[in-house]
């Protein structure tokens, strides 16, 4: 999945930015587990357009799927709100949350978003967990997803998209709810 979050004002993009999926749970089809920051012209200009057309205010992500041998991006849904990327987005540098609070909430003018980093990455630990323990029923496959999830892991430059030392607390209350389900 591919996806290009905004905050628009009247149908323009006031602040946006691009990701991918790289993994999800259900791994069949499910909420992002890993996912990086991205730019891609048509990507871009598809979330435009149709933002524009529809006059759009207010945050949205525009969803696609990208068929593998033409490379042409399918709609998906737009969905009305900052999605679970949202921590990706102020990864890379975009913080969609300030732009919709600058324009329509302190009345302030739309200023020039900076070029955002391409290449952040960022996961939801024990989803992608699950996501890489229900791989291992999946074939030859299962060897180069659980070496993506391992190099991951590993990698410190991939950010929690829930968990932080800045402010553990959130994340102690999101683990004991998630635990709370499962046990």
């Amino acid at each position: 999945g591919y996806g290009f979050s905004a905050v628009c004002d009247a149908g323009e993009a006031i602040a946006f930015f691009c990701h991918r999926r790289i993994r999800e749970y259900p791994i069949d089809g499910g909420p992002s587990t890993l996912c990086v920051s991205m730019r891609d012209a048509r990507l871009e200009e598809y979330g435009r357009r149709l933002l524009r057309r529809l006059r759009w205010s207010g945050p949205a992500m525009v969803e696609f799927k990208r068929e593998n041998r033409s490379g042409e991006y399918k709609l998906l849904e737009i969905n009305p709100r900052f999605a679970g990327s949202l921590p990706l987005a102020d990864h890379a540098g975009v913080n969609l949350p300030m732009a919709l609070a600058g324009r329509f909430f302190a009345g302030r003018s739309p200023v020039r978003q900076p070029a955002y980093m391409v290449g952040r990455k960022t996961r939801f630990l024990l989803s992608d967990c699950a996501s890489a323990a229900s791989s291992l029923s999946h074939g030859e496959k299962r060897w180069k997803y659980l070496g993506g999830f391992v190099r991951d892991l590993l990698d410190m430059e991939v950010k929690d998209g829930i968990l932080s030392m800045n402010d553990i607390r959130p994340g102690i209350a999101y683990l004991q709810q998630k635990l709370s389900v499962y046990g």
